[in-house]
């Protein structure tokens, strides 16, 4: 294990233990420009902490700038992964060596599940069954809209999505 996973495990660890003090969950959630940038390193992390309330967060526009594959997901232990944010992106993502333009597309950039190219179906049936889907989706194009307007394409946008996962079991 490298220093930065090394010392990530003992501050996710005291994170963890000072949740459970609340009886709160939390959620490794990786990025291409962050100190764990895969799934694969998030899971190793999770997995040594031995801790009751820690899990894996797969956000769809992380996983997909990190190379992820459906794969990828089936390969983790299921109980590892409980929670998992949906969006969607254009075909001109930021490169993952541009981390600016990453930070800014992961704030400002994101679209619903269906507006977009990224694989979400196949990224949802490789999920645990039991685990949580939410939309992340801040988008600049739709912010001058309602909330309970942009509430409503989220809400549809994830019930499509559902209903695909649905009928992938």
């Amino acid at each position: 294990m490298t220093r930065t996973l090394s010392r990530t495990l003992e501050r996710f660890c005291d994170l963890c233990d000072r949740a459970a003090q609340y009886g709160l969950q939390v959620c490794l959630e990786f990025a291409v420009y962050t100190g764990v940038r895969t799934l694969t390193p998030a899971a190793h992390v999770v997995a040594r902490s031995k801790r009751a309330n820690a899990s894996v967060l797969i956000d769809a526009l992380h996983w997909s700038l990190s190379g992820g594959l459906p794969a990828h997901v089936a390969a983790v232990d299921p109980a590892l992964l409980r929670y998992a944010q949906i969006c969607d992106a254009g075909p001109d993502m930021p490169a993952p060596t541009d981390p600016p333009s990453l930070i800014r597309e992961a704030r400002t950039g994101r679209l619903l599940p269906g507006e977009g190219v990224l694989p979400l179906a196949a990224l949802v049936a490789a999920l645990p069954p039991a685990a949580a889907l939410a939309i992340e989706a801040p988008c600049r194009a739709t912010a001058h809209l309602p909330a309970l307007e942009r509430a409503k394409r989220a809400y549809r946008a994830l019930t499509a999505l559902a209903a695909v996962r649905a009928a992938r079991r």
